[in-house]
């Protein structure tokens, strides 16, 4: 949970006022190989909209099917 609202809180700049994406993907990374859902999802979401990464519609795709599988409704 620490690491993804970490991950969150990069992502929406909230760390030292700065927002920094690339940290947000490490830090969804992190959470998401340790199966937290909603990292997973958040990881989705940089891959559909190139945050952090190069879009990459299939991983989002892969991401999001994983999330849902684990019982993720959003």
């Amino acid at each position: 949970e620490a690491q993804w609202q970490l991950g969150q809180w990069f992502y929406e700049g909230k760390v030292a006022g700065m927002q920094d994406e690339t940290r947000a993907v490490e830090m969804f990374s992190a959470a998401a190989k340790q199966n937290h859902v909603k990292a997973v999802t958040s990881l989705g979401v940089c891959y559909e909209l190139g945050k952090g990464v190069n879009v990459d519609l299939g991983k989002a795709v892969e991401l999001y099917q994983l999330a849902a599988n684990q019982g993720d409704a959003q």
